[in-house]
């Protein structure tokens, strides 16, 4: 349409340009109109999802690659982390190490509690005492004593000047309502005797020099050192390495020794750790003594990663000792308010 005149031409009113669809050399009458502005909207809509696209396939291809290479890290975190366990088996727990270091650590702590299970005459007996061994004297305990539904908790405290003994609990399924009120006036009563004035050892230096078996001190490496060379050349604690058994267990695996304690030298090594400790109560202990007793049997498991003896089982006694709260110092509190020891037993006495 020209100037307004002529027929309706879809063509000018588009601003499209007549093409031809023949080919080269061919003739046709037929046109093809490819609009200028469509095309136009067409090319840059390509253009600008291209131009989005890019960006994207980028990222995607980035993410891709960080998740891939994700995964090999943490395949090699892995393979990493199996192979230094593996190396740490091979050398941090090997039965000699675990063995003879454990031993060793038990003579270089600052505190430690050892629980001991035994049955007794158709009793049951608990004890567990704590010890600061830093001190040489601090204990803190309690021995709970099970018979016949009947049962009896006792806690005891001692320094290096008194011993404190009290009743926490006193109940049977047989006592009537008189007995448990007689009872009552002896529980939770503190009684107070001077240490040493029962005879004997005092509980800190029983339960230090062997009364869980392995002697326990709070000396420095020079002495500790020292006396583990004893301990291998004297075989105090016979066993045959090789045939000890390693466990797996969640959070730390451990060992288990099949050990047979010779009296002569056990008792002599136990006489050089208190002179080394500066205890005096195995001075006159004569070596001789045991000589001719029968060897105990024991079995001893460690924790192979922290070489801590945990557990300790007398095959001849039946006794079982755990051993826990390494280097963990027992708060003592002597009691402000006491009776003599003598009073409370008259207490019980007179209630039974």
């Amino acid at each position: 349409m020209k100037d307004g005149k002529g027929p309706f031409n879809v063509v000018e009113i588009w601003g499209l340009k007549p093409q031809t669809s023949a080919l080269p050399g061919q003739r046709s009458n037929q046109l093809s109109y490819i609009p200028a502005r469509v095309r136009n909207l067409q090319m840059k809509s390509i253009t600008q999802m291209s131009a989005t696209m890019k960006p994207m396939d980028r990222r995607l291809t980035r993410r891709l690659n960080q998740r891939g290479w994700g995964v090999v890290l943490m395949i090699l975190f892995l393979v990493l982390c199996a192979g230094a366990y593996g190396l740490n088996i091979k050398t941090q727990q090997t039965p000699e190490k675990v063995f003879w270091d454990a031993l060793g650590n038990n003579l270089v702590l600052d505190g430690v509690t050892c629980t001991s299970d035994e049955d007794v005459n158709k009793q049951h007996r608990e004890t567990a005492v704590s010890l600061d061994l830093a001190s040489k004297a601090n204990t803190h305990g309690f021995i709970t004593l099970t018979a016949n539904g009947s049962r009896v908790v006792t806690e005891t405290l001692t320094t290096k000047t008194d011993e404190y003994v009290r009743y926490t609990a006193i109940s049977s399924g047989n006592l009537g309502d008189a007995k448990a009120k007689e009872y009552a006036k002896a529980v939770n009563v503190w009684a107070r005797q001077a240490n040493g004035a029962s005879g004997g050892q005092s509980v800190f230096e029983q339960l230090s020099l062997g009364g869980c078996v392995v002697p326990f001190a709070h000396l420095t490496t020079g002495p500790r050192d020292t006396l583990v060379n004893e301990l291998k050349e004297a075989k105090v604690f016979e066993t045959d390495l090789s045939k000890s058994s390693w466990h797996f267990r969640v959070g730390e695996p451990y060992r288990e020794y099949e050990v047979t304690v010779q009296p002569v030298p056990y008792i002599t090594f136990v006489k050089n750790v208190a002179k080394a400790y500066g205890l005096t109560s195995l001075d006159t202990t004569s070596v001789e003594s045991y000589s001719g007793r029968t060897p105990e049997k024991v079995v001893i498991r460690i924790g192979a990663s922290s070489h801590r003896i945990e557990q300790i089982v007398d095959k001849t006694t039946k006794i079982t000792f755990t051993i826990t709260d390494f280097d963990k110092i027992p708060e003592i509190k002597p009691p402000a308010k006491t009776i003599p020891t003598a009073e409370l037993q008259k207490r019980l006495e007179a209630v039974q």
